[in-house]
């Protein structure tokens, strides 16, 4: 599921060590902040489009 994630992101093709730092660096992120509210509200909306065209 998660390999599908970085595609559906467009993702896939980076290279692991830049994924690896980029969930690192979110990793600090307050658990508290907005960002992580905002984001999941646009992944939500994503995967239903796509739930939806399937």
């Amino acid at each position: 599921q998660l390999g599908a994630l970085f595609e559906i992101a467009n993702l896939d093709q980076r290279d692991p060590a830049e994924l690896l730092g980029v969930l690192l660096k979110t990793a600090e992120i307050d658990p508290n902040d907005m960002k992580w509210n905002i984001w999941k509200e646009l992944g939500q909306e994503i995967l239903n489009k796509r739930k939806k065209n399937n």
